[in-house]
């Protein structure tokens, strides 16, 4: 499920009830929570067209980038990314994996430890999309290269139906990071 932003585990800060008044619970919510909202009223005023346009860079599928257009306006920053989440796994599996190429294949940060290069992940990926059909998904912020190929040589032993709904959820997340990233700014 996606995660809000701008609840307690966010950064918003609940004071301790006082013991005059217990029933007294005073919320004080960051600037950040008042940005995120204030880009939540911007997305919700778009025009259809321009709502659609940032929604297909954030997923990949024009399908999906329509649809949550047509869902505004959010009130609250959860309604937009539950409906972003069940947006997404409404789609066909055809819809999906053509979302996935869009969005490109999992990249690498910085160096491996043990001496496997940039080739020996290509080359492996190149196996993932030979079985399967698609590209190697992998919401991979701050995973290492080794990391990375751990992962899709683990992920080469799936059946392509266990896989299809693993690289859905892995791009799940992306769609997340990336809303998350929109309202953020």
């Amino acid at each position: 499920m996606f995660h809000a932003l701008g609840n307690d585990k966010a950064g918003a800060f609940k004071a301790p009830k006082l013991s005059w008044f217990p029933w007294c619970v005073i919320t004080i919510t960051p600037l950040k929570s008042f940005n995120i909202y204030r880009n939540l009223a911007w997305l919700n005023e778009l025009p259809a067209d321009r709502a659609e346009e940032l929604f297909l860079s954030v997923s990949g599928s024009e399908l999906w980038a329509r649809e949550l257009a047509r869902s505004r306006p959010f009130p609250l920053v959860e309604q937009l990314f539950q409906t972003a989440e069940s947006l997404w796994f409404s789609l066909p599996a055809a819809e999906r994996i053509a979302a996935f190429s869009c969005a490109g294949e999992a990249k690498t940060n910085g160096t491996s430890s043990n001496g496997n290069s940039e080739m020996a992940i290509e080359d492996i990926k190149g196996l993932y999309r030979d079985k399967f059909g698609f590209i190697f998904v992998l919401s991979d912020e701050g995973k290492s290269p080794d990391e990375v190929l751990a992962v899709c040589k683990a992920r080469l032993g799936n059946s392509v139906a266990t896989e299809l709904q693993i690289a859905a959820d892995e791009h799940r997340k992306m769609i997340e990071s990336r809303l998350s990233k929109l309202l953020e700014k």
